[in-house]
């Protein structure tokens, strides 16, 4: 039997897969459709750590991606700031937990942003939160994971505008 650490390193390891190709997509319907199978299983890799605050955030990251494939309206980014808000006080259990709230309200901000550009570049502030957070946590996986997003994000935003053409 695989025990739980194992358990949501290869979850992640899986997710890893998924925010690659997300950014390698211009169309930022097809970015926010990949992020949310990835923060599917980083939800499930941080309630096998018994992580809750961050399992809850990231799932209401899932209902956050489908908003936000439909519409980029400001009201709605601000409800799904407020129940992440609301999720992180039901869960709280220490001050390490306010590193990934951060993270997950400048990526929500990102994802409601109707050109891909600066949601690249919130999206890169707040997975530097993810690794932090990540790093205090010590799962090895998750934090190659955002890593590995980081980078993939900086190699699409080097693409689509830095790159002379």
């Amino acid at each position: 039997m695989i025990d739980n650490f194992i358990a949501s390193q290869i979850l992640v390891g899986i997710a890893l897969l998924t925010d690659f190709i997300s950014f390698q997509f211009k169309d930022r319907k097809k970015i926010v459709l990949l992020l949310c199978v990835s923060a599917a299983l980083i939800s499930a890799h941080y309630f096998l750590l018994e992580r809750n605050t961050a399992g809850v955030l990231v799932f209401i990251s899932i209902i956050r991606f489908i908003t936000a494939y439909f519409s980029t309206r400001k009201i709605l980014m601000f409800a799904i700031i407020g129940l992440n808000i609301l999720g992180f006080i039901f869960t709280y259990p220490s001050f390490l937990s306010v590193i990934i709230l951060l993270a997950l309200i400048l990526v929500t901000i990102g994802v409601f942003q109707k050109e891909d550009k600066l949601l690249r570049i919130l999206i890169m502030i707040g997975t530097i939160f993810m690794i932090t957070y990540d790093v205090l946590i010590f799962s090895p996986m998750a934090i190659f994971l955002e890593s590995f997003f980081l980078v993939s994000n900086l190699l699409g935003y080097y693409r689509f505008y830095i790159r002379i053409r």
